[in-house]
């Protein structure tokens, strides 16, 4: 730190500051900077002007949140949510439920995963689910769906008389876990 004269930042070899003095630390606003790929560079120089440096890969883009978020409900406990990845560079995607009481994290699938089942849930509860993409530093806003663990009813009802003595009824299934 005494021998130090200053660090100097860059991004892609463009000089972004030079620190002085000690902790040698800059803070890089990157609201107005284009979405991309960057090369960071530290460059100590000490009192002898002697040099070192080291560089880090960073990638600046905006984290969507995922968008066309749907549910299949599986059985009577089980539901699927899945959404569609918005963002190239998320660490993954933070699902959480509320059952009218708050949102709880159930957990968190990896970048690229694109589904997430929710087993053991209560026949006939009505249950919010919320999905996020996440990296270290940030979280984007949450796509939410609501879903209920109940039998879709049939529809189209209908029935014909065959003869004085029968009926056909049919209708349309819409359900494939009954049993």
């Amino acid at each position: 730190e005494e021998d130090m004269k200053e660090v100097r930042f860059y991004a892609n070899n463009i000089g972004l500051a030079s620190v002085p003095s000690w902790p040698y630390s800059f803070d890089w606003e990157t609201g107005s900077v284009e979405l991309g790929e960057y090369t960071i560079k530290a460059e100590a120089i000490d009192n002898d002007g002697a040099k070192g440096d080291a560089e880090i890969a960073i990638t600046i883009g905006r984290l969507e949140a995922p968008t066309h978020i749907a549910f299949l409900i599986l059985s009577d406990t089980e539901i699927q949510i899945s959404w569609q990845d918005n963002t190239s560079f998320e660490t993954g995607f933070k699902i959480e439920r509320d059952a009218g009481s708050g949102f709880i994290e159930l957990g968190t699938v990896s970048a690229n995963v694109t589904s997430y089942t929710d087993s053991d849930l209560t026949y006939r509860q009505s249950y919010t689910y919320r999905v996020a993409a996440y990296t270290s530093a940030n979280t984007s806003s949450w796509a939410t769906i609501t879903a209920a663990t109940e039998f879709p009813a049939p529809t189209n009802l209908s029935a014909v008389s065959l003869s004085d003595t029968e009926i056909q009824i049919s209708w349309q299934d819409n359900t494939s876990f009954e049993t």
